[in-house]
């Protein structure tokens, strides 16, 4: 909670004197990421689930209270691993996306927010995937599907999408939201320090 609370009060005066008036909250692929090879207690399911779908409440509910529409706040769903990758827990692993994707759903008809699909980057990345390791092409440049701190790893070193996978991202799931442009395949590799 205190995390949400801390964010919202970073956002608050941005919010409030309109320099921000569009919000995304995007949370848990990385708290899923251990589901999807261990398997959880019931205990420890649930209270990583409760906590899931608490936050997400937080932060739709400390954004209106901060002065942002609720059709100006966006939330996306959550993409099942088990999908795109082996995991020897994918029953588990699926259960709880299925009941935090609706509990994503519902607080969006419950608030008036809005809802986009994050499986709609599968079909973006689909594009660029050049080998069974899911390594990409993008403007010449191949980018290997590892984890480092090198602009060409899809991920930095703690997991999270390296600058081209952010690219990727925003053109699949984020542009019409933030009502900006596409970004151009060589925008992305610029942006990254490929070129």
């Amino acid at each position: 909670t205190a995390f949400i609370n801390s964010q919202v009060a970073e956002l608050t005066p941005l919010i409030q004197s309109g320099d921000i008036g569009t919000a995304i909250i995007w949370i848990g692929a990385n708290d899923l990421a251990p589901l999807c090879n261990t398997e959880y207690t019931r205990n420890n399911y649930m209270a990583l689930r409760n906590t899931m779908l608490f936050r997400l409440e937080s932060g739709i509910t400390g954004l209106m209270n901060a002065g942002l529409a609720a059709e100006d706040i966006y939330m996306v769903t959550q993409a099942d691993r088990g999908d795109y990758q082996p995991c020897s827990n994918s029953e588990q692993l699926s259960n709880l996306v299925d009941v935090l994707n609706q509990g994503v759903y519902d607080m969006a008809d419950e608030h008036g927010n809005n809802v986009i699909d994050v499986t709609a980057v599968f079909a973006e990345l689909s594009s660029y995937i050049i080998n069974v390791n899911g390594d990409v092409q993008i403007a010449g440049h191949i980018v290997y599907n590892e984890a480092c701190d090198e602009p060409d790893c899809f991920s930095v070193a703690d997991g999270h999408p390296n600058t081209v996978a952010n690219g990727i991202v925003l053109n699949a799931l984020f542009v019409d939201a933030l009502d900006v442009d596409r970004l151009s395949d060589n925008e992305i590799v610029d942006i990254a320090g490929l070129e």
